[in-house]
């Protein structure tokens, strides 16, 4: 019976050889989840300083950059694992390789298959058909879940005027697929339609009502039993243009609160025309976000249900907003595949004594029966409660090196900061409150809520748009 952190350690290594398990990922810090109670080994492209601090953990770490004379141009999960080294790195090791990948793809598939390698994941093809955001309209419209009122139409055969009469100012447009938010434009005026249908294909398009109110997101778990495990919603942060700069992208999230909206002075509103976020004070009542944190989940185990009907397993993420004058939820987009979140979230879970979610996910593509105690089960549902992590793109259009230089690793300051908003306007301006106090490389070594830790990307490191250069996290 897995009950915690520590049976499911005692489960995994006893009925599994963590050396037959690769994490292959583009950034090391992404593979950073159970390592410390399963050491897999990581596969990246990346000779990040924290691949150094990972080997002297004794964890297995292959680096790209660092073994390969080569450099790759493209950089992606599908081009490092089908690198001859690499390949040559994973047989090295293992007569078995399982392969866990961020999310699927056909040449994911292609690669395993040439290597007679398992691949931890669910097909691409369903995960495609998931994620499309037209097909998950229609798989909520069939469940009879809540979601936002849309129109879908090829981009091209619409226009402004009737778009605004049925969806109001400020309406959404969203292409079937997207990353980070990429495939998502707010309108506000006939102009900025324009331009878009005249700068892409005239492809299916989703447009839906902007709905005012905070975005949040959960962690869920498809099993074989056909039971779904969630995870408890967390307040997800978006629209920060100096961050992301697509509406809607994802930012960063706060998992520490309790209530709808975490009560500081540094909350940014997701609207700019919000003045005060104080005015939304049934938003911050623990009780009737409780009421609609439980409507939710019994929500999201329907969702779940289905995507076991259609022989989805594993991990999954669901997002949903909350109208901050009804209190009414929609679901807006399912992450069938592994989340952004889900390395910070298991740290948490360890640090907390819970069953990590990723290690479901792990037992239930190595087809080993096992067993949950209903108490663990619940525990996860009302978990994690502590921690935030806040992240900076390059929101230019063009290449750049790292506008934040910084040095990976713990800091501390003078007193605790009140949220990860404050952290993020510290080190956004360099504050002289900031000391650096030892290396470091994820959650689990903060020692107390003074200390925060800092990724960094090198400071010489060209890094493409949209993409990360840094990330705060902190127990507060």
């Amino acid at each position: 019976m897995i009950s915690d952190s520590k049976t499911t350690q005692k489960f995994l290594n006893s009925t599994l050889n963590p050396r037959d398990f690769f994490y292959v990922v583009t950034f090391p810090k992404d593979a950073l989840a159970i390592e410390n109670i399963f050491p897999y080994n990581i596969v990246c492209f990346d000779n990040h300083p924290i691949v150094d601090l990972i080997l002297a953990e004794k964890i297995n770490i292959f680096s790209l950059d660092r073994e390969a004379k080569d450099n790759p141009k493209r950089r992606s999960t599908s081009v490092l694992l089908k690198h001859p080294q690499t390949v040559k790195w994973i047989n090295s090791i293992s007569q078995n390789p399982h392969i866990i990948v961020f999310k699927p793809s056909p040449s994911l598939e292609a690669i395993c298959r040439q290597n007679n390698w398992k691949l931890i994941a669910n097909p691409a093809k369903l995960n495609r058909q998931i994620e499309n955001k037209i097909n998950f309209t229609i798989i909520i419209d069939k469940l009879s879940l809540p979601q936002p009122k849309y129109i879908i139409k090829k981009l091209n055969e619409i226009n402004f005027n009737t778009i605004f009469k049925e969806l109001g100012n400020g309406f959404f447009l969203q292409f079937p697929r997207g990353f980070a938010g990429s495939s998502t434009f707010q309108i506000k005026s006939e102009k900025e339609l324009s331009q878009i249908q005249s700068e892409y294909l005239n492809y299916p398009t989703k447009f839906s009502t902007k709905i005012d109110g905070p975005t949040y997101t959960l962690n869920a778990c498809v099993t074989k039993n056909h039971q779904t495990i969630i995870q408890k919603p967390f307040f997800q942060i978006t629209n920060i243009p100096e961050l992301n700069p697509s509406p809607g992208g994802t930012c960063g999230n706060i998992y520490s609160h309790q209530s709808c909206l975490p009560e500081n002075k540094y909350l940014k509103p997701w609207d700019q025309n919000l003045s005060k976020i104080e005015s939304i004070s049934f938003l911050n009542s623990p009780d009737i976000f409780n009421q609609i944190n439980l409507s939710i989940i019994n929500d999201a185990k329907i969702f779940g249900n289905y995507l076991s009907s259609l022989g989805y397993q594993g991990i999954f993420g669901l997002d949903f907003v909350i109208d901050q004058n009804t209190g009414k939820y929609y679901f807006i987009e399912c992450n069938p595949r592994l989340t952004a979140s889900i390395p910070m979230i298991s740290k948490l879970q360890i640090k907390n004594n819970e069953i990590p979610l990723i290690a479901i996910h792990i037992l239930e593509f190595s087809n080993t029966p096992y067993e949950l105690s209903e108490n663990s089960i619940h525990t996860i549902s009302q978990n994690p409660s502590m921690g935030s992590q806040i992240i900076f793109r390059n929101t230019t259009p063009n290449p750049i090196t790292p506008p934040i230089k910084l040095e990976s690793g713990i800091y501390t300051l003078n007193q605790t900061p009140e949220n990860i908003y404050e952290l993020q306007e510290i080190v956004l301006h360099h504050s002289s409150d900031m000391l650096f106090l030892r290396p470091g490389k994820d959650i689990q070594d903060i020692k107390n809520e003074q200390e925060f830790l800092i990724l960094a990307e090198p400071s010489d490191k060209n890094i493409s748009p949209d993409i990360e250069y840094l990330r705060i996290q902190t127990l507060v």
